[in-house]
């Protein structure tokens, strides 16, 4: 394992000296084990003042304790239940996520998807390094699960598992952005809710919010297209984008076994189907 790291960081470190800390460039790192995810943050690069660290949450820093919620098993199951209600994939994951909360199963809910996380933002914090949590949530959603508001369940679930952005703002903030409609995004105690809208747009709001323009933005994500609406909309700004795709719980972590992911579509379908009754 040691060599492992010794090889990803040594390939982190080429690429920093290639691209200096300051340069416009952008790319997207793939990151496939906890172990290689560490060794990012061996590199001192990673802890500049005007570094900002962003992470995605469910699939990068927490899992489902229920296989069929977590990435490709969800992705088969909001499909399945588009098709049979003849629903969207956004109205479809919305059903997923009442019903997930309603029934105690909250997607957010789980594990940490490898132990050492806890310590190393932890570490970035005690460096002074701004760090935040983004995550694709209904801002919404509250009015039907939960008296706690969405931002206040995500940092709950956070916290449960020791993890915490807590050094930012104490009240929920939204995000304005001339590219943004309602429902905005979200901020609490360094939590993010993007709401309907992508990450990238998402970001671009953050920045005219933080008290520091960062010269630099790592973010972590289990899914590509995330990093790549990110890069995109920060491709003319003066901002270093480092993309780090972290796909560990996708190849390792949610095998889709298609039984259950069917068994798991019809308790939601015929749970919605006696709720509108």
């Amino acid at each position: 394992m040691k060599r492992q790291i010794r090889q990803f960081s040594s390939l982190f470190v080429a690429f920093l000296l290639v691209f200096p800390i300051f340069s416009t460039y952008s790319e997207i790192l793939s990151c496939h084990t906890p172990s290689e995810f560490c060794a990012l943050f061996e590199e001192e690069s990673l802890y500049q003042q005007d570094t900002l660290l962003i992470f995605d949450i469910d699939d990068t820093l927490i899992v489902s304790n229920n296989p069929v919620l977590r990435s490709s098993s969800l992705d088969t199951l909001i499909n399945i239940i588009s098709d049979t209600l003849s629903i969207s994939q956004k109205e479809a994951f919305h059903l997923i996520e009442v019903w997930a909360a309603k029934t105690s199963q909250r997607l957010g809910s789980g594990e940490l998807v490898f132990s050492e996380l806890t310590h190393l933002i932890e570490k970035c914090q005690k460096k002074g390094v701004t760090s935040l949590a983004l995550t694709q949530v209904d801002v919404n959603l509250n009015v039907e699960v939960s008296p706690l508001e969405p931002v206040d369940r995500r940092v709950e679930d956070l916290s449960c598992l020791g993890i915490s952005f807590s050094h930012t703002d104490n009240k929920t903030v939204p995000l304005f952005h001339p590219s943004l409609s309602p429902p905005l995004p979200q901020m609490k105690q360094g939590v993010i809710l993007t709401g309907p809208h992508n990450k990238g747009r998402v970001i671009l709001a953050l920045l005219r919010h933080l008290p520091f323009h960062p010269q630099r933005i790592f973010f972590f994500d289990d899914r590509r297209e995330n990093l790549e609406s990110v890069e995109n909309q920060l491709v003319n700004t003066d901002i270093h984008f480092t993309g780090v795709h972290f796909d560990y719980v996708m190849k390792n972590l949610c095998p889709i076994d298609l039984s259950s992911v069917q068994q798991t579509a019809q308790e939601i379908i015929s749970w919605q189907t006696g709720s509108a009754m």
